[in-house]
């Protein structure tokens, strides 16, 4: 089970969920991005990927080699700052460029905005009480997916992966499956306790439901 925690902990980390969501809005409608298969989605994906987990991670890790973090994993609460700061300028400057370029779907602009949104509460939150990003971040996926599914309700569209059809509805059960375990792994490797968990849906839910009021 201890193996299994930290696996999902990684998989799910915070800064990979921007990458996960745009590449869903791909899955479910290309077109939105201009293109007609999910294949030539790679220069949409990949500048997103540098943005919100390339360098953000490298400057972390920077930060653990020179001494100014604990550990990447950013267990103690004061670790958190610099990342915290360094990561939520990375977000707030693609938002910028997203929102008066308007490059990409509303959807993936509104949920950069999110992100933001919840970078920059968990840091201000941070300062008297530590909270799970894990948890804040799942839960404002979970609240994309649900926008997601209201979208495309009419249209019964489904997430296509070769030969096989899986509709909007599963894909939000899966979400809320996936954050139910997610909290359930943060408190198993005793990296948070239950109320900072909670606390961590509530903030991602929140920041994500005054993004897509700000941007619809």
């Amino acid at each position: 089970m201890k193996q299994l925690s930290i696996l999902f902990s990684w998989i799910f980390h915070p800064l990979f969920l921007l990458s996960y969501a745009m590449v869903l809005v791909m899955y479910i409608d290309p077109y939105l991005f201009g293109i007609q298969k999910f294949n030539e989605g790679l220069k949409f994906i990949l500048p997103i990927f540098i943005s919100t987990v390339i360098i953000p991670g490298f400057a972390i890790f920077m930060m653990k080699a020179l001494g100014m973090i604990k550990g990447i994993e950013l267990n103690d609460r004061m670790d958190r700052v610099g990342p915290y700061i360094v990561t939520g300028m990375f977000y707030l400057w693609l938002f910028k460029n997203l929102y008066t370029n308007n490059t990409l779907p509303d959807l993936i602009t509104c949920f950069t905005l999110g992100c933001t949104i919840t970078l920059f509460a968990c840091f201000v939150i941070n300062v008297v009480y530590k909270i799970s990003v894990h948890a804040a971040s799942i839960a404002g996926l979970t609240v994309m997916v649900m926008v997601l599914c209201i979208q495309y309700y009419s249209t019964n569209q489904s997430v296509i992966i070769g030969s096989l059809f899986i509709p909007m509805p599963l894909i939000l059960f899966i979400t809320i499956i996936i954050a139910g375990f997610i909290g359930t792994a943060r408190l198993y490797l005793k990296a948070h306790t239950l109320p900072q968990v909670l606390f961590g849906y509530l903030v991602g839910i929140t920041s994500m439901l005054i993004a897509v009021w700000y941007i619809h």
